[in-house]
């Protein structure tokens, strides 16, 4: 939490604290300044429990400050560092991961990767919630099937296709969540070296020290699914949220009514040492020297709907993970043509499911193609290079058979 600084608001004759995130902008390169002003766009439009809530963002003497919801907590890295040597209980661990899960399937769902997923980026609330942040680096792709090209990221936490400046998509974040998961389970990175390139060549090579025995086999397996080289071969975080021991989890704590994910208001303590409720974040703070005010964010659909989730997902999206409240104003009941304009709307949206399904086919066959041909020319030029070692040895056995005879020869001459 390094980049946040703590700050006091007084808001409906009560005291609240916010994190705020200054930036320098001025004298920045146009692409830095850009960045900064991404995160302000990508928090101003994320409405989740699991997400660090945005409130408000100015611009003071050329530093842009960005207001958020305080996390008093710290973050995960500050967590791991503080349990030494003593592992974390697995159940804990996989109610973690869920909650972390929802953040990424929610901005996936909404086309945004991450892209700078790592312990430092997720917050953890007064009531336990995690919460990710940290959206500077993050880019809005414009089809679910577009891929990035950007070389960004932590070094520790870097996909192999971001590593060899390969188009990446939202499986590079489903990497850098295995890499969380791997460093919750076992209290270090998976991937650790002296310098960068060293770094980068355990990454490509995708082997880490082996996970201790005293986790459960699928959660042992999970990790590997999620940290396999070819992305291809890596699930998406949907189908990391169905493997079925996360669904069992997931009904657990549904069973429970109120878990602890569901990031439910509780007692914040002020420096004073009194007891008050946290409000909500959507204020009109007066504490700041522009006595700006901060505009309120207005509710959206927490989880898209999404036809390909299983069902103990779809309850726990609607259960545990709960929208903001909308005001619903009276209205009438709706017209023939409203639900014909819906059903066409439904049925325009399945056809371009299905276009965007045979465009992912097609993509695909091509890349088996070209890498089945690169895999043959690969063989011809080692079958070659073998025939040249095969025949420069021969070349080499036979001068030494000469000159052996002719030792021989000059040997007995001399005799």
């Amino acid at each position: 939490m390094q980049n946040y600084k703590k700050v006091k608001v007084r808001s409906n004759f009560k005291m609240k604290y916010l994190n705020k995130s200054v930036i320098e902008i001025s004298g920045i390169p146009e692409k830095e300044r850009k960045e900064a002003l991404n995160e302000v766009k990508v928090l101003s439009s994320l409405q989740h429990p699991n997400i660090v809530k945005y409130v408000d963002s100015f611009q003071d003497g050329g530093k842009l400050n960005i207001v958020m919801e305080y996390a008093s907590q710290g973050d995960l890295y500050e967590k791991i560092k503080q349990q030494k040597s003593k592992l974390f209980p697995e159940e804990k661990l996989v109610d973690w991961f869920i909650q972390i899960s929802m953040a990424v399937k929610y901005i996936h769902d909404r086309r945004i990767l991450h892209r700078d997923l790592k312990t430092q980026n997720i917050f953890i609330a007064q009531d336990g919630t995690l919460k990710l942040g940290d959206f500077g680096i993050s880019k809005v792709l414009q089809s679910t099937m577009e891929c990035a090209k950007t070389l960004v990221g932590t070094p520790y936490y870097l996909s192999p296709e971001i590593c060899q400046e390969k188009p990446y998509n939202n499986k590079s974040d489903v990497w850098s969540l295995g890499c969380i998961l791997y460093e919750l389970v076992t209290l270090k990175h998976a991937f650790e070296a002296n310098n960068m390139k060293a770094l980068v060549g355990k990454i490509l090579r995708g082997t880490y020290p082996p996970i201790s025995s005293t986790y459960s086999s699928d959660l042992r397996d999970m990790i590997g699914k999620m940290l396999q080289k070819d992305p291809r071969d890596r699930p998406s975080i949907n189908s990391v949220l169905k493997i079925p021991f996360i669904q069992k989890r997931m009904e657990f704590l549904l069973s429970k009514g109120e878990p602890e994910t569901s990031g439910e208001k509780v007692q914040e303590k002020s420096p004073s040492g009194v007891s008050s409720p946290v409000p909500e974040v959507k204020v009109p703070p007066s504490a700041f020297k522009d006595n700006r005010k901060f505009s309120n964010v207005g509710g959206m659909p927490l989880i898209s709907n999404n036809n390909n989730n299983a069902p103990v997902l779809a309850k726990y999206e609607r259960d545990i993970v709960k929208p903001t409240p909308k005001l619903v104003t009276p209205s009438v009941a709706p017209k023939a043509s409203f639900i014909n304009d819906k059903m066409m709307e439904e049925k325009r949206r399945k056809q371009l499911q299905e276009q965007r399904e045979r465009e992912k086919e097609r993509l695909l066959k091509l890349q088996k193609e070209k890498e089945q041909k690169m895999f043959e020319e690969e063989q011809r030029m080692k079958d070659i290079a073998d025939r040249k070692r095969e025949y420069e040895l021969r070349q080499k056995q036979y001068a030494e058979e000469k000159l052996e005879r002719e030792r021989k020869s000059i040997y007995e001459e001399a005799r």
